[in-house]
């Protein structure tokens, strides 16, 4: 059975990344389990990143320095690890949208 390069299987919070080991001459596949987003809650990563522990502070802070985000069922937010890693990414503009009807 031929794999691709490599596949990625996203599940909630968890990334699965199956890559074929190189100068292997079985199938096996090696797994990595990276996180998606950073933790939320007044103890979290989101609390470590932001210096806040309560919702609105940690809300505050993220906009305030332009970190896209978002806010889970418990009102939370929650930013995606790739939001931190990649640093030239800039705030979304929710104010921007258009519905396609009023065009």
């Amino acid at each position: 059975m031929d794999l691709p390069p490599h596949l990625i299987l996203e599940a909630k919070n968890i990334r699965l990344r199956c890559v074929p080991r190189a100068n292997s001459s079985s199938d096996t596949i090696e797994m990595t389990n990276t996180p998606l987003f950073l933790t939320p809650g007044p103890y979290g990563q989101v609390a470590e990143l932001t210096g806040a522990r309560t919702r609105k502070r940690q809300i505050r802070t993220l906009q305030q320095n332009g970190i896209r985000h978002t806010l889970n069922a418990a009102g939370w937010p929650v930013v995606s690890l790739s939001t931190i890693e990649s640093p030239g990414a800039k705030a979304h503009d929710a104010t921007a949208w258009q519905s396609n009807a009023l065009k």
